[in-house]
């Protein structure tokens, strides 16, 4: 498993990304649209539930497909927050436990700053 980390991984070298899509697998830049990897916890480390289960609007075909909504893992489909999120099993969107590619660190006053807006 490390093995295939190592060999998708885009945090190398000041966090440029190797895959040609832009997609990033370890960590995430700007705000996490194109964030591809397998993390599926909450920052509270909670489970995500899967996209399908949610009952909110963000699972439309179109996005599932463009924007990988697959399985419960933490995407940012909708630019919503400060990076990738998920629905918890209660369903309300919380971010994901995942550094960016630039080091930089995501303050708690942001995160929960971008959430209480919804």
């Amino acid at each position: 498993r490390g093995a295939v980390r190592e060999l998708f991984s885009n945090c190398k070298g000041g966090g440029a990304p190797n895959d040609p899509s832009g997609a990033t697998f370890d960590c995430f830049q700007g705000r996490g649209m194109d964030y591809r990897g397998m993390a599926n916890t909450t920052d509270g480390g909670d489970d995500c539930i899967p996209w399908k289960d949610a009952n909110q609007d963000v699972n439309t075909p179109f996005l599932a497909h463009h924007v990988g909504l697959t399985g419960n893992l933490c995407r940012n489909p909708d630019l919503r927050g400060v990076g990738p999120w998920c629905y918890d099993s209660r369903q309300r969107t919380r971010p994901c436990m995942l550094p960016r590619c630039d080091g930089e660190a995501v303050s708690d006053e942001e995160t929960v700053a971008s959430f209480e807006d919804e």
